[in-house]
């Protein structure tokens, strides 16, 4: 979970999020590793949703960037293979992230024995959803947050 770009809402807990995530992947089998990747002193992720996250199971990976870009994205990349390379067998590997940088690390993925979830912000049309096996929007699928239609009025009587 890129946690620097895929942030929890302000009026969320970490714990109401990482139900949600559970609840709506566990029909994809066995959590084996749960993490979220950001920069702790950046003040990114309040102590409170720190605590919510580590006590919900999420191990939180420290990121200092320390004047370097994209620190996170190549953590998650390296842990993302590394985990691919112990599990040959296959596993599914979600990915919650808004990061265009990943569609690689998903194409490189695109295995029988590996299903791949991409969890992300905004739009679905992007290249970082052209080789996954599964997408849902953070803000509808997981927050379940309500999509805003503007209120059309009714056409006047003929």
């Amino acid at each position: 979970w890129d946690l620097e770009n895929v942030q929890i809402p302000a009026g969320s807990s970490g714990r109401e999020v990482t139900s949600r995530l559970k609840a709506i992947l566990a029909d994809q089998g066995d959590l084996v590793q749960f993490r979220g990747y950001a920069s702790i002193g950046l003040g990114h992720i309040p102590q409170e949703k720190r605590s919510d996250l580590q006590l919900s199971g999420c191990h939180l990976v420290d990121c200092p960037h320390n004047g370097r870009k994209e620190v996170a994205d190549k953590m998650i990349i390296v842990d993302a293979m590394q985990f691919a390379f112990k599990h040959p067998e296959g596993a599914t590997l979600c990915f919650i992230t808004g990061d265009v940088d990943y569609a690689y690390l998903l194409a490189v993925l695109q295995r029988p024995q590996w299903h791949t979830i991409v969890i992300s912000k905004g739009t679905m049309q992007s290249m970082l959803h052209v080789n996954c096996d599964m997408k849902m929007r953070w803000e509808t699928d997981i927050l379940q947050l309500r999509q805003h239609h503007p209120v059309q009025p009714p056409d006047p009587p003929p």
